[in-house]
């Protein structure tokens, strides 16, 4: 059964005329479903113009892949992305968890709106960094929809997924 995957995209891809074409092109010759695959996009790379960014992102919707803005937070501009850029999902930059195992009551109410803003407007979160229980157990109290981090897992080789996720079905 196939396995949804993200993918990181540079600025230099992203911006490419012909990228969304390349990219359905290659899903075409590997029998992949578009739905299957989140382009992640940087929240630097949203802040490079936006009526630009939003063509392209309305390109790759209507090609069936889903979007992803990657480290929100750490930059500048990040509510003003929310409402000016149609993504399917946002992940959580992992400095809201840094310092986790402090209370620190002023981040524990932004991520909270972060979470319930992006649920509102009806796109997924996912946390970054999530490395100890408490992180885990923040996050699930928050209603964040996933998360990401040593707590789950290091990072694995391509064969060391497949024989533990794939091949095992």
């Amino acid at each position: 059964k196939p396995v949804p995957i993200s993918v990181n995209q540079s600025r230099r891809l992203f911006f490419n005329r012909k990228y969304a074409d390349d990219l359905e092109k290659i899903l075409r010759d590997y029998n992949v479903e578009p739905s299957m695959i989140t382009l992640e996009i940087l929240e630097t790379v949203a802040d490079s113009g936006t009526e630009e960014i939003s063509a392209r992102i309305k390109e790759l919707h209507e090609k069936g892949f889903k979007i992803s803005m990657d480290d929100f937070g750490s930059g500048y501009s990040s509510l003003n992305m929310l409402y000016k850029l149609n993504v399917d999902e946002l992940k959580i930059d992992r400095g809201f968890l840094r310092d986790a195992g402090k209370n620190n009551y002023r981040r524990d109410i932004l991520l909270e709106q972060i979470i319930m803003t992006s649920r509102r407007l009806g796109i997924s979160t996912v946390a970054e960094g999530i490395e100890t229980k408490r992180d885990n157990d923040m996050m699930l109290k928050m209603k964040c929809d996933y998360g990401q981090g040593y707590y789950y897992s290091r990072p694995i080789s391509a064969d060391e997924f497949s024989e533990k996720y794939i091949r095992k079905a």
